[in-house]
């Protein structure tokens, strides 16, 4: 998935308005996150009827991935009330991570692979806390031969 199309299921669902404002809903702690809108609760509450808006394919597409990790962020993360802005920033973090390149046919296509990295295995902890929001990803890059790296461990407010 390279368009930002993709998203529009978040509209057709309802957690976002027509102007783009994202739809709050009454706060509560789901996993120790704060679900204080309807993409939080679309994303992470698996018992929710949101949850289906995305499938379990969709959710593995890096984008879903960065768009998800954004609307999160941090324990003291600062949410933004119109979507726009994740999408923007979405875009943003999408190209510095990625190398994309037009083929033949005009096609856009992803030449970087992404690894996410779930443990160490016996080598040790990659997490201090065991959290559905945790992510690590190494992304190689063979056009200009780079690898990078984008980690994060959510550690809840308190």
């Amino acid at each position: 998935v390279v368009s930002m199309s993709f998203f529009n299921k978040l509209e057709d669902c309802g957690a976002v308005g027509k102007s783009g404002h994202i739809r709050g809903r009454i706060e509560e702690e789901f996993e120790e996150v704060p679900i204080v809108n309807l993409i939080r609760e679309a994303i992470l509450v698996d018992d929710s009827e949101l949850y289906d808006t995305f499938s379990e394919q969709d959710r593995k597409e890096f984008l879903f991935r960065i768009f998800s990790h954004l609307q999160f962020g941090g324990a003291q993360n600062q949410w933004e009330d119109h979507v726009e802005d994740y999408f923007k920033a979405t875009k943003e973090v999408y190209k510095d991570l990625l190398t994309v390149r037009r083929t033949d046919t005009g096609d856009v296509e992803v030449v970087s692979t992404v690894a996410s990295i779930l443990s160490l295995g016996a080598g040790g902890s990659l997490f201090s806390k065991e959290s559905r929001l945790n992510f690590c990803y190494v992304i190689h890059d063979p056009v200009v031969r780079h690898v990078k790296v984008w980690y994060f461990g959510f550690k809840p407010l308190w």
